[in-house]
């Protein structure tokens, strides 16, 4: 029989919307944090999803997006988002995105 690799690496899911008193930019906690299981989402080509954590600056402001991603470069990632990252960690094990 055949197997098939099951993706279901879990990554810690939010993002910045008050820099001042965001949870998203602190250190994230798997008992109390959001997060994602990547399993549940529908591969695209083979793709395998991995975990993420991005900060860039607006107005002026750190911002930090922890997420489920495509395996992808930070390089690739800034030059697809244009936006310019101040920070990015890809990795590939549960909750890795959580410092």
């Amino acid at each position: 029989s055949v197997f098939l690799a099951v993706n279901a690496t879990k990554c810690f899911d939010c993002v910045t919307k008050e820099p001042r008193r965001d949870k998203c930019v602190q250190p994230q906690d798997p008992k109390t944090s959001d997060y994602f299981d990547c399993g549940q989402l529908t591969p695209v080509s083979g793709d395998k999803y991995v975990c993420g954590r991005l900060e860039y600056q607006r107005d002026g402001r750190t911002m930090v997006t922890r997420a489920c991603l495509i395996e992808i470069t930070c390089e690739a990632l800034e030059k697809i988002s244009q936006i310019e990252l101040t920070n990015c960690t890809i990795c590939d094990t549960d909750f890795c995105n959580g410092a």
